[in-house]
């Protein structure tokens, strides 16, 4: 059994691409390097055995195509795309096309091979800012950027998927889409987020040189302390009773300002909680 990791040179991608090795399930990525490393997935000379790597952009759907076929594809993980809600205000059409052509030129691979089961990496920023403290799977959606906009197309394009085969007989679509928040941590000390745009890195990494922390990155990255890096994700239902859509800066504004952070419950639960202002 192969799954196929889109995305899977990145922070979390790579973190997936581990565990599957260790859970004795056999992947393979597909990354276009343009957040990730090449040094992130498995070749061989380590410990852990060789993944195989085909580095290639998701809107290349021949290359997909041909990716799944050569390594008879059973699911796929997909965390490729274009993932920073600030910069995709400034490049909308950037983001749409690398997060929604995207996952449509992915799915459109996966209906040529047949491969009918995706875990989709969606994210908080489907849900703006929340009017309740507590946000649960069937907190109302309404991002406040492209970014979180395309990814609650994203959703919306696996639930149609799946409405789509159920009306005509075929093989079910089986789904699911991960919300994330925040996500912060190691599982390796050769894995660590580099990206020049995610804020705890940035504090912890200042935090661990006696600095104050600044927005300023540092100039050699590091890993931050381990945490859980993969497994603080929400699955979710996608809901068609709302579109998407931005609520107006005033609104946004006049909201005390709050951070997002896992629940208590659990390690990393299904539900998260905010610390107060």
């Amino acid at each position: 059994m192969t799954w196929l990791v889109t995305g899977g040179a990145g922070y979390i991608g790579s973190h997936v691409v581990r565990a599957f090795v260790e859970a004795g399930i056999e992947p393979v990525v597909v990354d276009d390097l343009s957040s990730g490393h090449r040094a992130f997935v498995p070749d061989g000379t380590g410990s852990a055995p060789a993944v195989p790597f085909v580095e290639a952009s998701i809107l290349d759907t021949e290359t997909l195509v041909a990716t799944m076929r050569d390594h008879d594809v059973t699911g796929v993980v997909h965390l490729a795309g274009f993932k920073y809600a600030g910069e995709s205000v400034k490049r909308p059409r950037h983001t749409y096309t690398q997060n929604v052509t995207g996952t449509v030129s992915l799915l459109d691979a996966m209906a040529q091979t047949d491969v009918t089961r995706i875990v989709f990496s969606s994210s908080a920023a489907t849900y703006g800012t929340p009017d309740v403290d507590l946000v649960t799977e069937q907190t109302e959606t309404h991002p406040e950027s492209p970014y979180g906009e395309s990814k609650l197309v994203g959703e919306w394009l696996l639930a149609d998927e799946a409405r789509a085969a159920d009306a005509t007989g075929g093989t079910p679509f089986r789904h699911t889409s991960l919300r994330y928040f925040n996500v912060v941590g190691s599982g390796s000390p050769d894995l660590y987020d580099t990206s020049p745009h995610n804020l705890f890195p940035l504090v912890l990494d200042a935090l661990l040189e006696g600095r104050t922390p600044a927005s300023t990155a540092p100039t050699t990255p590091r890993p931050t302390a381990p945490a859980c890096a993969t497994t603080c994700t929400s699955p979710t239902s996608p809901s068609r009773t709302s579109p998407p859509r931005r609520r107006s800066r005033r609104a946004a504004s006049s909201r005390p300002s709050t951070t997002s952070a896992p629940a208590t419950a659990s390690p990393c639960g299904r539900s998260w909680t905010r610390w107060p202002a």
